[in-house]
């Protein structure tokens, strides 16, 4: 029965009017596909962790950093400008690493493809600033802590801890209780 029914088909049209269809739908694929991989080449990938950093100066002499990690994945290079993290009411707070005393970068940095960027913040300072923060109402101890990063085209790429503010700072003093 299928087969009667191709032979119907194949008679009422013309075989070079089918070979001409069939190679029109290919040539609709292979642009479509050429397209979407050139767009999918010159994407933007970024990957951006954050963990601490020890940096040992002495024998005995240790300074622990928070680190942002930055690593493009991608195959174009990408302009970062900024990091930092997130109070109550989607404010930032802004990380200004070339203030750094060990480690200074200045920002903005460009990162070529397949390289990686670590950019410190001194871990007592960032326990001072979630303190004046907390004093100010700008962040609860509960909150979890969110990292951004901000490249020239105005992307942000987020990193989000999985531990609260009172668990980063610790048994220091804070003026108001949550």
């Amino acid at each position: 029965m299928s087969v009667d029914i191709i032979k119907i088909f194949y008679n009422t049209i013309h075989s070079d009017t089918f070979w001409t269809a069939m190679s029109s739908v290919a040539t609709f694929l292979a642009c479509f596909i050429a397209l979407w991989q050139t767009k999918q080449s010159n994407l933007k990938k970024i990957k951006f962790k954050i963990n601490t950093a020890i940096a040992a100066t002495g024998f005995n002499d240790t300074t622990t950093f928070i680190c942002a990690t930055v690593t493009n994945l991608g195959n174009r290079k990408v302009i970062i400008k900024e990091w930092s993290f997130f109070l109550k009411n989607n404010k930032k707070y802004l990380i200004l690493t070339n203030k750094t005393p060990f480690l200074p970068i200045d920002l903005p940095k460009i990162i070529q493809p397949e390289e990686t960027l670590d950019l410190y913040f001194e871990y007592d300072n960032f326990k001072n600033c979630l303190i004046k923060a907390i004093d100010e109402k700008n962040l609860s101890k509960n909150q979890k802590l969110t990292f951004c990063l901000k490249d020239s085209t105005g992307t942000i790429y987020k990193d989000k801890l999985n531990i609260p503010v009172k668990n980063i700072i610790g048994d220091l003093e804070v003026n108001n209780a949550d």
